[in-house]
């Protein structure tokens, strides 16, 4: 993911920023497994809920840095924060 923000001008930490400056990325992890929209339903439901209605337009809401992975737990198919 890094690379594809760097090929992007660099990441900024919210919608807002991106739809201010769109050759910047936002990425936003949620704390969920590969099945996103059953294990954080109620999130997915709220952020397209934001976005299509223009709410990030107006708000800059912050979102934290994207947690670094490290190779072991990546294979075991766990995250952890290094």
């Amino acid at each position: 993911m890094q690379a594809f923000a760097d090929d992007r001008s660099g990441e900024v930490r919210s919608i807002y920023k991106v739809l201010k400056d769109p050759t910047k990325t936002a990425i936003i992890w949620m704390k969920s497994g590969h099945e996103i929209f059953q294990e954080s339903k109620r999130e997915v439901q709220m952020l397209l809920e934001q976005i299509l209605t223009g709410f990030h337009e107006t708000h800059d809401i912050s979102f934290p840095p994207a947690p670094m992975v490290d190779k072991v737990s990546a294979d075991q198919g766990k995250c952890s924060v290094v």
